[in-house]
């Protein structure tokens, strides 16, 4: 392939591209709240897959004391063995988790799983609120490029949470408002 005018493969530009501007859609999406969280969760696993041209890609996310797989694209689901995996990565990482959530693994053996594993944390302020994992039956599939990636929409799928804690909080607000209201 000829080099561009700034040295760089034209292929490498035109097929990275598209994922690009599906990438800065989202992001534009997510802040004008077009998307809502499953949406932006579901595009943002279907973007990864993409990315990195991984067999699998999903978000799972902390909800109380679970850990529960939200969405995802390609061969994710929310297989159990798959679950602790990723939490265990997380573990690996020696990230804050919630307390009863790191206690209950206990690093034991696990049943069939993908030969190539990538997790990355989703933050919430300064706590861990899930994780964006993408998994493929190649060994070391993932270069460090496409780790970069996926931690990169990682910081998508925080805005994303933010978004929703945000307008979850506004209608709260809203309905109390509309009750002091009914009592005067």
């Amino acid at each position: 392939v000829p080099p561009n005018n700034n040295s760089v493969p034209v292929g490498v530009v035109n097929n990275e591209a598209p994922q690009i501007m599906d990438l800065v859609g989202t992001q534009q999406a997510i802040q004008s709240g077009a998307l809502s969280l499953d949406a932006a969760l579901l595009r943002i696993s279907a973007l990864a897959l993409r990315l990195v041209q991984a067999d699998g890609a999903g978000v799972w996310l902390f909800e109380g004391d679970a850990f529960t797989y939200r969405a995802g694209a390609g061969t994710a689901s929310a297989d159990a063995t798959l679950q602790s995996l990723i939490l265990s990565k997380l573990l690996e990482g020696k990230s804050t988790l919630p307390p009863k959530i790191a206690d209950s693994q206990n690093g034991g053996a696990f049943g069939v799983t993908p030969k190539s594993l990538f997790a990355a944390p989703i933050f919430q302020g300064e706590g861990i609120a899930g994780a964006l994992a993408v998994f493929s039956e190649t060994p070391d599939h993932f270069s460090e490029q496409g780790e970069t990636s996926i931690r990169l929409l990682t910081g998508l799928l925080s805005l994303a949470l933010e978004k929703n804690a945000n307008e979850n909080f506004k209608d709260t607000i809203n309905v109390e408002r509309g009750l002091v209201f009914k009592a005067i």
